[in-house]
């Protein structure tokens, strides 16, 4: 087959345009061997950090893998890079993810996926059926679709609200506060979470969702801190006193 100018894809492959009609397609750059045959209006590279191609016929968007093989059929209406790992796919104003390999990990399901830097990597908060869930940097959802807000916490904490309550997961999803206070925050320079209930009383938790102090104090300042005597552990604060004791 006679062809225009040939444009290197990979260290094995090549793109190649059919002049007669236009299209693209995929050949081995070594001996011309034609990988995919020239039925596509567009073939390009992802972004150099990911070996998927982008293969495009009609307005319909797919992928192949590195080596040309077709991973994602032409079935959807656009697609952004996620991070160098993850690729947005969108179909019918829904959105999916495809990881780096082609493999397709959720189906255009999602109103939206929004990322947002947590813990020193990317993380995406996503909507599906008007609820926020999360997703991880590798493509798994970690926070199930069922919050109102999702939002980064101080010391590597996600705060959720479910209607207008709030609860915490940490940064691999597991649920350390139950969704059921009113307040919840990290207390500064502790390893504590300070909640308010509905009933207008305060107490703690520490990061593994352990109820350090009992939610049935009128007030809990944010001079609650850790001290230790003879090998035994108090929490004190200014209010209170000492609160607890802890083995």
């Amino acid at each position: 087959m006679s062809t225009s100018v040939k444009s290197v894809l990979n260290e094995s492959l090549s793109k190649i345009q059919d002049p007669k009609t236009g299209l693209y397609g995929i050949v081995y750059t070594s001996n011309d061997k034609v990988v995919l045959d020239c039925t596509y209006n567009e073939i390009n590279s992802v972004a150099s950090t990911c070996c998927l191609f982008m293969i495009k016929k009609g307005n319909q968007y797919g992928f192949t893998d590195k080596r040309g093989r077709v991973v994602i059929d032409c079935v959807h209406d656009g697609y952004k890079l996620l991070s160098p790992e993850l690729i947005e796919i969108q179909k019918n104003n829904l959105l999916g993810v495809v990881d780096q390999e082609g493999d397709l990990i959720y189906d255009c399901c999602f109103q939206s996926i929004k990322p947002f830097a947590f813990n020193g990597d990317n993380f995406f908060v996503c909507k599906e059926n008007n609820l926020l869930g999360c997703i991880n940097n590798e493509g798994r959802l970690i926070i199930d679709c069922a919050y109102d807000e999702i939002e980064p916490l101080e010391s590597n904490f996600l705060k959720v609200k479910k209607g207008k309550f709030y609860g915490c997961t940490n940064h691999k999803g597991k649920m350390i506060v139950q969704p059921i206070y009113l307040e919840l925050q990290v207390v500064p320079g502790n390893s504590l979470i300070k909640v308010r209930n509905d009933k207008q009383a305060y107490g703690c938790y520490d990061f593994y969702g352990n109820e350090i102090i009992a939610t049935n104090n009128k007030s809990l300042d944010d001079t609650i801190c850790i001290q230790s005597y003879n090998e035994k552990f108090n929490i004190a604060n200014t209010n209170a006193g000492n609160l607890a004791e802890l083995e």
